[in-house]
């Protein structure tokens, strides 16, 4: 998933404390899970597995970021619960925007996979549980594209996706750009997003195997609000856009 820290910083200013959401949120993904079918998926489970795909830190223009981007995987075949943890901070090197995702992921065909669940955001602010619907397609070889549809508890309706392409220029090193994109349906003022499309983010990364499950990379990322969104932010004086260098580590067990 993008991380859009722009988005976020521009979004804590909100100030709302988001104590005791913790508990919450463990509840409503266990709801989430039996609704789906989770059970079964992890009764039946053969496989586990942890990919962390982005544990970076973003460097330049002021205030290092840290970003997380992990999955865990429980069984195989058609039928699979993910985990999603994603997230870091603008203002600081630590871990305090995190969004939490539980989807049942079903198997579409051998290119396309169609994941439904909840999704709870741990961070200041109020309607931070959604429902969560996605779908991923393979759709060229190295070429994934995702789409995610979101409604809070609250009624709105925001929506995250992202093309990745990975190509790969020798055995252990490959060439990752990235275009990601987010709109919300309506304006939300408690959030200061506006109706449309409200951020961009472009960024490639160049990334070394160092073994079968561990790589190094670096690269740079650039990140923009855009439409009513950018208006927003720059009449409360707060940043529309920055480019940083990035520096990371990725694995999977």
């Amino acid at each position: 998933m993008p991380s859009h820290t722009i988005t976020s910083a521009h979004l804590a200013k909100r100030g709302v404390s988001a104590k005791g959401m913790h508990i919450r949120s463990l509840l409503q993904l266990a709801a989430a899970s039996l609704a789906f079918g989770f059970q079964p998926a992890v009764a039946a489970a053969q496989e586990v597995g942890l990919e962390v795909d982005l544990l970076e830190v973003h460097l330049g223009n002021g205030d290092d970021h840290l970003l997380l981007d992990s999955t865990l995987t429980v069984g195989g075949g058609p039928n699979q619960l993910l985990v999603k943890l994603a997230g870091g901070s603008e203002t600081r090197t630590s871990f305090d925007d995190l969004e939490v995702q539980a989807l049942y992921a079903h198997s579409l065909s051998e290119k396309a996979a169609l994941h439904l669940g909840a999704r709870h955001d741990v961070r200041a602010g109020s309607d931070l549980t959604h429902g969560a619907a996605g779908l991923v397609v393979e759709l060229l070889p190295g070429l994934e594209a995702e789409h995610y549809f979101y409604v809070s508890q609250d009624g709105d309706v925001t929506g995250a996706g992202q093309l990745l392409l990975g190509v790969d220029l020798t055995p252990r090193l490959a060439l990752e750009p990235r275009l990601a994109v987010s709109w919300s349906a309506q304006d939300i003022p408690a959030e200061d997003l506006g109706g449309g499309m409200t951020d961009i983010e472009a960024s490639v990364r160049l990334r070394r195997s160092l073994g079968e499950n561990f790589n190094i990379y670096t690269g740079v990322v650039h990140e923009r609000l855009i439409g009513t969104t950018r208006s927003i932010a720059v009449a409360a004086g707060d940043p529309s856009r920055v480019t940083r260098a990035v520096v990371g580590v990725g694995f999977d067990f």
